[in-house]
């Protein structure tokens, strides 16, 4: 399963089908400073925002993950919205 969440734009994709939905409730403490999960079948990386600092660019490195972890509730919350969508 190919997954992209982008936090800040709400947004999260499964196998190429994309959802805007608000899922602000679901933003742990850990997800507040993830600019975008690309998740791989049983892999991914936690791409981190870009923090700019006085007279410099702070970017964490990803991180590679091997479970959805915090994610994974994003990731439910997709399907209960398509189901949704789709039986509208």
């Amino acid at each position: 399963m190919r997954i992209i969440i982008i936090p800040e734009d709400n947004f999260c994709s499964v196998d190429g089908e994309g959802l805007h939905f608000d899922f602000s409730n679901l933003i742990t403490e850990e997800l507040k400073n993830v600019h975008a999960l690309q998740w791989y079948d049983n892999w991914g990386d936690v791409e981190h925002k870009t923090v700019i600092g006085y007279k410099q660019i702070i970017k964490d490195p990803n991180i590679q993950i091997d479970e959805l972890g915090a994610f994974q509730a994003i990731v439910d919350a997709y399907f209960e919205k398509k189901a949704e969508v789709n039986n509208s």
